[in-house]
Parts: structure tokens; sequence; C-alpha cells
């Protein structure tokens, strides 16, 4: 089973671009902390881990439109592996996350303070 569920904050503006057959795509960043209690010295630590994500279809123009930088969201998806060569001949590779569905962390609220319509993203692969 290839199945993933992270919270977190996105780390740069969502970019929506299309294939050269016309399908969407939105590549984002996602930073997900990770706290708990140092057993030791009772102390709190934070560990961050940095995700690269994509979504497709109408999963990536949602999450263009209602997401922005620092925004907090959840999402599921799969992991996927991309390896590719550079133009100097260079090897390389990278885990990112396939976007499947999304939801809200918090109220969004528009320009005037008002809430907006909650809403969230499946798409079936």
């Amino acid at each position: 089973m290839n199945r993933v569920f992270l919270t977190g904050n996105l780390t740069r503006q969502p970019e929506l671009k299309l294939t050269p057959s016309g399908v969407k795509v939105c590549n984002l960043g996602l930073a997900s902390n990770e706290r708990w209690t140092d057993q030791e010295t009772g102390e709190q630590r934070e560990s961050v881990t940095f995700v690269d994500c994509e979504a497709w279809n109408r999963t990536a123009e949602s999450i263009f439109e209602y997401f922005k930088k620092g925004d907090p969201i959840l999402i599921e998806g799969t992991l996927r592996f991309d390896a590719w060569t550079t133009d100097t001949g260079e090897n390389r590779n990278r885990l990112k996350i396939r976007i499947n569905r999304w939801e809200f962390m918090r109220q969004r609220l528009d320009d005037n303070n008002k809430k907006v319509a909650e809403a969230s993203q499946n798409e079936q692969f």
C-alpha cells in the first residue's frame, strides 16, 4: 500500500502549469513539523521535513485557487520517485507526494474578513 497523510504549511506559492497535452499540474512545497519532548532533558524539540508535492487536474486547480505561501493544509496522496539526467549528464532523483485529496486546516477569510465556503477536493486516479 502506498498512502501518505501529511499536514504542514506551504513553503512557496503554488505554481500551476500545463503539460504539452493540456493537463493542469500544480507544484508546491510543504514543510511538516514534528514536535516532541526530549526524554533526558525534558526540553521541547522540533524537526522540520520539507517535501515536494504535485497535484493534477481539478485538484491542481483548486489548490492553486485556495492556497498561498504559508497556508496550512492536510494532504493525502501517494509517494512517487522521480529520476532524471540533467543537461550536464548528472543523474538526479527525488521523492515527492502526488496529492489525491486535500483539506483546509483552518477557516479561510476573504479580503473583508468574511468566511469563505470551505471545500476539500478528492480526485481518483
